[in-house]
């Protein structure tokens, strides 16, 4: 292949730029001759930007609560959403759409699964260093005490086959419609509230659940590991609620065996994790008894080994930091010092759960 003079001539000014590059490149810079400034520039361009995120973060705010003030107004806001993002340049779509799901729309169901989405939205959005996940322990709770006092936790409703000439019968309005629960357990980074605000990066990525829907999850997440950091005495009732939640849910089931599996397997795990809490929370006495009866009414179940050896560990714990348990016993024989008191955990406060 033949190379024109022109194009050597290019390659050769373009291995000169390379090689004077690289020369220049070899040593650094002069020192800035004002760092000072530099460094005002940077404090400047990161409190603006804070600035910024926090405008942001309080418009937000601001549309999310009035929109929250009722059901309708919460789907009224999600509708809008859907229109500026799924029917972004497809608006008589959005509209056929909309009328095809009237009924759906109205259930009181959906309605409420828009406002309690709104709901755990603001809660993530009101999120900050001072107000973290441990203060918002009541709020959490007062929420997750919604989800429960509408439905959320009992199974979809299933319309029975309607007989023959007749239409299906209607979601009873203290049922839960498919939609509603799908809504419920979207998360809330594709919500299309998020979507529309643009406000993903303004959720928490610590001790929050993704999903507004997750009962469980959020105890687990939003309550339980902040007081678990803070060995916060409340932890136990919290897993009081958890396991009735749990139990009313499971013995509401249609399912048979899946209450039974709850039962023999589920249950008993549960009450293992709330002792283990209890020790670490500094009550070792009062886990070390739920332990034992938790052996004793399971005496079958697979998990016992673990929960022997959980037991031992606490029993010889007690025993080594018994006062004078490593010192003479006294010659004259008394009585054996009585265990520590076990003072009865602090009830959790809540706050009214707020009924749309």
């Amino acid at each position: 292949m033949t190379h024109s003079p022109l194009s050597g001539r290019i390659t050769l000014c373009a291995s000169l730029l390379l090689a004077l590059t690289a020369r220049l490149n070899a040593q650094d810079l002069p020192a800035p001759q004002n760092p000072a400034a530099l460094l005002q520039e940077l404090d400047q361009i990161t409190k603006g930007a804070q600035t910024h995120e926090q405008q942001r973060r309080s418009e937000a705010i601001s549309r999310i609560q009035s929109a929250a003030s009722s059901p309708s107004s919460s789907v009224d806001l999600l509708l809008v959403a859907l229109d500026a993002t799924k029917y972004r340049d497809k608006h008589q779509d959005f509209i056929d759409w909309k009328q095809k799901n009237q009924d759906t729309l109205r259930h009181p169901s959906f309605q409420n699964a828009a406002q309690l989405q709104l709901r755990y939205l603001l809660l993530g959005l009101q999120r900050s260093e001072q107000h973290d996940a441990f203060a918002q322990v009541n709020e959490t709770l007062a929420y997750v005490n919604a989800l429960q006092s509408l439905h959320f936790l009992e199974e979809t409703y299933v319309a029975p086959p309607p007989s023959k000439g007749y239409q299906a019968i209607s979601c009873p309005a203290d049922k839960v419609t498919k939609e509603a629960a799908d809504l419920m357990n979207t998360p809330l980074s594709g919500y299309k509230v998020v979507e529309w605000l643009q406000i993903k990066d303004l959720l928490p990525n610590k001790d929050f659940n993704a999903s507004a829907g997750d009962y469980f999850g959020i105890l687990d997440m939003n309550v339980k590991e902040p007081l678990r950091a803070k060995k916060d005495a409340r932890l136990t009732a919290v897993w009081d609620q958890q396991i009735l939640a749990a139990t009313i849910q499971a013995n509401s089931s249609k399912d048979t065996q899946k209450a039974e599996s709850f039962k023999s397997d589920k249950l008993p795990n549960l009450l293992f994790k709330k002792s283990t809490d209890t020790a670490a929370i500094g009550q070792p006495n009062r886990a070390v008894t739920e332990i034992m009866t938790l052996i004793r009414s399971y005496p079958t179940n697979p998990s016992v080994p673990t929960w022997i050896e959980a037991a031992r560990k606490l029993l010889t714990a007690s025993e080594s930091s018994a006062p004078g348990a490593n010192s003479t016993p006294p010659k004259t024989a008394g009585p054996d010092p009585l265990p520590a008191s076990m003072v009865a955990p602090t009830a959790v406060q809540t706050n009214a759960p707020t009924h749309p």
